[in-house]
Order: C-alpha cells, then sequence, then structure tokens
C-alpha cells in the first residue's frame, strides 16, 4: 500500500514538473496592430481599446495598417449600438482582397470601402449623420486572434 502511494506521489510530482517545463515562455502574448489614421484623433485608454468622440454630423476617417502586423490590419467585426453589424456578402475569406465590388460593411449608419486591395490596408470609414438625441457607439475590431485591437467611436446625438 506504501508503495502505491509513493508511485502515485511520484507521478503526479513527474506530471507537475513536466507540465511546468513544457508551459515555460509559453504565455499567450497578444499584439497590438500598427495603423495611422487621418481625420480622426484616437487616444488608447487604461483598457487598451482606441477611442474618440465625433460629431453628430457626417464623418469621414482612414485608418491604414503599418508595422510588422500591417497585413492583418483590417475591419474583422462591427457593433453600432450593441448590434453587430453583417457584411452585405457572406464570402468564406474574411481577408480583404476577396472585396471587389462591395464595401467590408455598409448599412444605415455608415460602410467602410478598401482604398487598397493589397497590405497595408487603407481603410475608408463614413458614419452618416445621427439624428437622434441619444449618442451611436461604434465598436470596430481590427485583426484577429492574437493580432487585435478595438477601437471605440463614440458619435454625439442631435440637440
Amino acid at each position: 500500500m506504501k508503495l502505491i502511494k509513493a508511485l502515485g506521489a511520484a507521478l503526479l510530482l513527474a506530471g507537475t514538473l513536466m507540465f511546468s517545463a513544457c508551459n515555460q515562455d509559453r504565455y499567450e502574448h497578444f499584439h497590438s496592430l500598427e495603423f495611422d489614421t487621418e481625420g480622426i484623433e484616437l487616444q488608447k485608454n487604461g483598457n487598451g481599446i482606441y477611442e474618440a468622440e465625433v460629431p453628430a454630423s457626417e464623418f469621414t476617417f482612414r485608418i491604414t495598417g503599418k508595422g510588422k502586423y500591417k497585413d492583418v490590419t483590417y475591419v474583422t467585426k462591427i457593433i453600432v449600438d450593441d448590434v453587430c453589424q453583417e457584411r452585405p456578402c457572406d464570402f468564406e475569406k474574411d481577408e480583404p482582397p476577396y472585396l471587389e465590388v462591395y464595401p467590408v460593411y455598409a448599412g444605415e449608419w455608415g460602410n467602410i470601402d478598401f482604398e487598397t486591395r493589397t497590405s497595408p490596408y487603407k481603410m475608408l470609414f463614413h458614419l452618416t449623420a445621427n439624428e437622434n438625441k441619444k449618442q451611436r457607439v461604434y465598436v470596430f475590431d481590427l485583426g484577429y486572434g492574437y493580432w487585435h485591437d478595438t477601437i471605440r467611436i463614440i458619435q454625439k446625438g442631435t440637440e
């Protein structure tokens, strides 16, 4: 009985040591994306989210990917006022080069078009006028997986 307990303890110790040795320096690292903006000034908040406030009128700005991860710096998801937006076309790929005719996303809130078809991607964001008294909140996700950033834009309401 003592031999079985000793073997069990030895196996548990060996397994723990192997697990800790295998996972050393293998932590998940998330990479922030680099991009240039035109027409908007984004500030990174304490949670790592880029933010800006824009007027209620129509608003246009550009984002262009740059740096090491410029090939994944493109819009992958949009949420407007807590509602996830659908693309006007549903292709199997999530990468921008397939969009020869359609904008990436479009709706009553506005649209996003690619001005370039290859990396670094230059995206034109067009937000329609917010005619409501309540502010409109946009959340744009760029990239995916370990290469990701979020942009949150608050469009003022009419006064």
